[in-house]
């Protein structure tokens, strides 16, 4: 009995401690009072400079990959520039490319000049027919006029 009435009271008295402090909330944590600004408060912007060591890095990096083939000629913005939808990044060659677009303007001043000459000559054959118009008209007066002589 005499170990177990001061083991019951000391059980009791650990369980009240522990009943009371987990009511308790957290301590605040204490603050250097040179680090801190005490002011009015004011309606307005507020800047604020913040240096410090380290490096600046993205959150999240976008790939951009390119819907042809070729090589990078030229960079034009740098990493971190603010760009817009319609803001050229880099120029691209692709000797393929410039070889079909050379291809397809002689393809294009061939066909333009087919189409010369075909207005040409049908230009010439309207010309001809409607010489030939005349002509038989003319031939046409001419027996007319000897019919009624």
């Amino acid at each position: 009995m005499r170990r177990v009435i001061p083991a019951v009271v000391i059980l009791a008295v650990i369980g009240g401690i522990s009943w009371y402090t987990s009511g308790l909330k957290p301590a605040e944590p204490g603050v250097d009072k040179a680090a801190i600004w005490i002011d009015t408060v004011r309606r307005g912007p507020m800047l604020l400079q913040v240096r410090g060591i380290g490096k600046l890095a993205p959150e999240e990096i976008r790939w951009i990959p390119a819907t042809v083939g070729g090589f990078v000629e030229r960079k034009l913005l740098e990493p971190g520039a603010r760009v817009q939808p319609d803001t050229v990044l880099i120029e691209l060659s692709d000797p393929q490319l410039e070889h079909d677009v050379l291809s397809a303007e002689w393809s294009l001043r061939t066909e333009e000049a087919n189409l010369a000459e075909i207005s040409v000559q049908l230009q010439s054959q309207r010309l001809t027919q409607a010489a030939n118009l005349t002509q038989t008209e003319y031939e046409h007066r001419e027996a007319q006029l000897e019919y009624e002589s």
